[in-house]
This record gives structure tokens, C-alpha cells and sequence, in this order.
């Protein structure tokens, strides 16, 4: 998630739709007061070796964002996640921050004004992607029953761009053309975007072949039901 009172922008950060990948692109336009919520480890090291800012002011807590920094440079994930956890405690924003949470944290001249943005994708390919992540360290036998237990928890990401039932958005960018998408948005606010899009989590997923030929018809019945809402925003096909 990122706040930017330099560039009068607010990233809200989705779920297994090239988030990541976003933040580390905009982050060295960003300024100084500018809110750079954390990621993963390894995401933080690439967004140093890309940008040389690492993700700060998301915690009124100076002393702990150095902590979690130094956390992040010495690459003990035990406990950037101890640290992360009590940023979370003592209210700290986080990379899936909802908009809720997101505009209590704002002035509201800013939050009313700024452009608010955020990044979708087929929920078919969002559910399969977050199978592949969460099984990442392991070599599941049943991948299908894994398929199951994530159609049957993963909650819908238009719940975090929303408040109440109304979206807050001004617009929502597709995974799908992402590159193009946020070309225009770097034009838009006179930012410098790497001539490469960075690729963040993207070696997870080992069968590229398209979600709507992995899962099965109950499968996918039962992702349309439980993201009708996502369907009928974007125009996706089931």
C-alpha cells in the first residue's frame, strides 16, 4: 500500500494481482512523508535494490520501522515477522490494509482529493496463484484439495476497496495489462517507472497453464458465487 502526499496518490493493495510488483516500481518517485507499507523480505530486498528506499512511516513508531529495516538487511525473517506483528498491534498500516483502516490513518483533505487506485484480476487465476504461494516451501500431494480449501476461505479482495457497499476507487487497473496500465498512471503523475517492471512472487507458480483449465466446474462455480460482486464490477467472463 502506498500514500503518496508528493504525487496526491493512494495504492490499495490487492491479494495475487501484481501488487507487489506495483509498489516496487512507484516506490523511488515516492517522497520523504510519502507511506510505504512493508512486504515480504525478499520483496523489501528487491525494492532496496531497485529503489533504495525500504518501506517506511506506516507506524507512528520511528524506532520500530528501523528495527523491522535492519530486520530486513540482516534477512532474519523470524523477526521481521515478530516486528511486523507488533507494528500491527500498536496500529500500524500493512500492505493489505482495507480503505477503511487506510482513510482513518489519513488527513481527510487528502484522502478526499488524492487519486485511489488498485489492481484486479480474474478470480479464477487470483485463487490458483494464492494456492501456488501458500504451498511454496511444500510439495503437495492433492493440489486440487488445496484448490478446495482456498475456494472455500479466500475472501473477496473488493472488500478491501471498498467502504461499506461503495467502491472508493477512481480506477481499477488489470493484471492482465498491468504494464500498459500503469504506464499511463506514470504519465498521468509524471513518474519514472524502470524500464523493466520488477517481477515479485511470480517463480511461485509451476502449471502456467490458464486457471479456468486447472480447476474443475465445481471449482469454478464456487469462486463466481463467492465473487459474483468482482465478476459483475470487471466484466470478467466465468
Amino acid at each position: 500500500m502506498i500514500a503518496s502526499f508528493e504525487h496526491n496518490f493512494i495504492f490499495i493493495k490487492t491479494r495475487k494481482t501484481g501488487g507487489t510488483t506495483v509498489e516496487i516500481a512507484l516506490t523511488p518517485s515516492c517522497g520523504p512523508r510519502d507511506i510505504l507499507t512493508p512486504i515480504t523480505m525478499e520483496d523489501e530486498l528487491l525494492r532496496l535494490q531497485e529503489g533504495k528506499v525500504a518501506a517506511r512511516n506506516y507506524v507512528d513508531d520511528p524506532a520500530l520501522e528501523a528495527e523491522i529495516a535492519a530486520a530486513v538487511l540482516q534477512q532474519d525473517a523470524a523477526r521481521v515477522r515478530k516486528l511486523k506483528r507488533r507494528s500491527g498491534r500498536q496500529g500500524g498500516l500493512h500492505n493489505h490494509s482495507p480503505a477503511s483502516k487506510i482513510r482513518s490513518k489519513l488527513p481527510k483533505d487528502f484522502w478526499d482529493k488524492a487519486f485511489k487506485f488498485t489492481v484486479e484480476r480474474h478470480p479464477y487465476e487470483k485463487v490458483v496463484s494464492g494456492v501456488y504461494w501458500g504451498s511454496r516451501n511444500d510439495s503437495p500431494d492433492d493440489f486440487s484439495k488445496l484448490i478446495d480449501e482456498k475456494v472455500a476461505k479466500r475472501p473477496e479482495d473488493l472488500k478491501l476497496y471498498s467502504i461499506g457497499d461503495d467502491v472508493v476507487v477512481d480506477e481499477i487497473l488489470r493484471q492482465e495489462t498491468l504494464e500498459a496500465d500503469l504506464a499511463r498512471l506514470a504519465e498521468k503523475f509524471g513518474l519514472e517507472l524502470p524500464p523493466r517492471l520488477p517481477k515479485a512472487k511470480g517463480a511461485f507458480r509451476m502449471d502456467r497453464r490458464p486457471a479456468h483449465e486447472i480447476l474443475t466446474p465445481a471449482q469454478k462455480a464456487v469462486i463466481y458465487e463467492r465473487h459474483r460482486k468482482t465478476f459483475d464490477l470487471l466484466g470478467y467472463e466465468p
